[in-house]
């Protein structure tokens, strides 16, 4: 995070205008809610079941990956 998020804050600013402020607000309550959503979850599927986070996750990275490869197919 701390490599992420001076670099994402700096794209804002350059691409902000003049809501930068906003969107830098908003950038930075989604990062929050990420972390806090995150961990809760994780936590529940922890308890649920040792391995249930793990396997979560795998198929979150693979259907992003999937997802990626479908639109980079269909976009030219």
């Amino acid at each position: 995070m701390a490599l992420i998020t001076p670099n994402v804050a700096a794209l804002i600013s350059k691409r902000g205008g003049e809501h930068t402020g906003t969107v830098l607000g908003i950038q930075n309550a989604a990062n929050s809610l990420g972390q806090v959503g995150g961990s809760m979850l994780g936590g529940v599927l922890f308890a649920w079941q040792v391995s249930a986070p793990y396997s979560f996750a795998g198929v979150l990275l693979m259907g992003t990956g999937l997802m990626l490869g479908w639109m980079q197919k269909h976009q030219h």
